[in-house]
């Protein structure tokens, strides 16, 4: 039993092992293991490549083609749009430093060369309809270059109405796509307005910020392309 137990796994791993050789890709550097969809016994779909340096994003016939993150080696990494292996479209070139900061470069790219660069300092991915306007200003004068101070207001929030006082908006939560950051603190003493600051905050950024007022759930998405002190104002429509 066990002899015949021996041959079944065996078999299978085999079996597994050729359907994966079967699925290639074609680019050498990340033409290690590979998971993800296939198509004619090529990368083709989404999936991840793992070799020298890795990939996960979007195949086709073996090449990234169209989004994906592409992280090399030293650990530098660009993030953005490819077309039969080459970075072609916008995106976000992260330039690993040893004995500095790292290097940003967000613009487009023109088979593999630098095209244009990208002067937005932030996009505004989705905001829901709740969310009546975003008002974002960057500030690198002084110290603290690497916060985000969040002001949270609506029109009745914080006021009365004969069942007594209208909920004010609050920050339930920071969904993190992208970069990270270290400390968040609350200013939540004030009749209408709420203040969050999050600290330390590593560029660039991307977050989902969750907000809630009363039982109402809205939310806005927002990507911060460069290091600064980034003040945002938030204003609901109730």
């Amino acid at each position: 039993m066990r002899m015949k137990h021996l041959f079944f796994t065996l078999l299978i791993v085999g079996i597994h092992h050729s359907f994966a050789q079967q699925c290639q890709v074609a680019v050498t550097a990340i033409a290690g293991s590979y998971n993800g969809e296939c198509k004619d016994n090529k990368a083709e779909g989404f999936g991840k490549a793992v070799g020298e340096d890795s990939y996960e994003g979007n195949f086709k016939e073996g090449y990234p083609n169209g989004k994906g993150k592409y992280v090399w080696k030293n650990g530098s990494w660009f993030e953005g749009n490819f077309k039969k292996g080459l970075k072609d479209g916008e995106g976000i070139m992260h330039i690993k430093n040893e004995q500095g900061a790292d290097s940003i470069v967000t613009g487009t790219w023109k088979n593999d060369v630098f095209n244009k660069k990208n002067d937005r300092k932030y996009i505004i991915h989705t905001k829901s309809y709740g969310i009546q306007t975003v008002s974002i200003n960057a500030d690198k004068s002084g110290s603290g270059l690497n916060e985000i101070n969040l002001t949270l207001e609506s029109i009745s929030g914080g006021s009365f109405d004969m069942h007594g006082e209208i909920p004010k908006p609050q920050l339930t939560m920071v969904e993190v796509k992208q970069g990270s950051y270290v400390m968040r603190s609350d200013v939540n003493n004030m009749q209408k307005r709420m203040l969050v600051y999050l600290r330390d905050v590593v560029f660039p950024f991307r977050a989902v910020f969750r907000i809630t007022q009363g039982s109402v759930l809205e939310d806005v998405e927002i990507e911060f392309l460069e290091t600064s002190r980034w003040k945002v104002d938030i204003k609901l429509r109730q």
